[in-house]
């Protein structure tokens, strides 16, 4: 079985220097939960994934619960999407679910108008 990548530890530097982003995150969203559908060579992925892991790292214990589905195989995703065998339709796929695990919202390949901004929307304001 291949080693799943380790996201907080490959863009590391990436997601410290994003954590001030996340200071206004205040409360517990540990009943949230999140899915992130990602892969390490998708350029669109690093820069949402590192919002999302950063905020993730502030919250610590109080952060929505978080599950990554990994398309490292470029070829084994495109065929999957082609086929349409997935649930999502471009990555990165940032997924938030709320209490009751009802989806609330989602972010495809990019978040507009910030991750920071539909994340607050989603969790905090809720």
């Amino acid at each position: 079985m291949k080693e799943e990548t380790n996201l907080f530890e490959l863009w590391e530097s990436k997601i410290l220097s994003k954590m001030n982003l996340f200071s206004d995150f205040q409360g517990d969203y540990s009943e949230f939960h999140i899915t992130l559908h990602n892969a390490t060579w998708c350029p669109d992925c690093e820069r949402e994934s590192t919002d999302l892991l950063a905020m993730i790292k502030v919250l610590d214990k109080s952060s929505p619960k978080l599950e990554i589905i990994h398309y490292e195989d470029r070829a084994e995703y495109k065929d999957k999407k082609d086929r349409g065998q997935l649930s999502i339709h471009c990555l990165p796929t940032i997924i938030f679910h709320d209490k009751l695990q009802r989806e609330i919202g989602r972010i495809e390949e990019q978040s507009i108008p910030s991750f920071h901004t539909v994340a607050h929307s989603l969790l905090v304001s809720s």
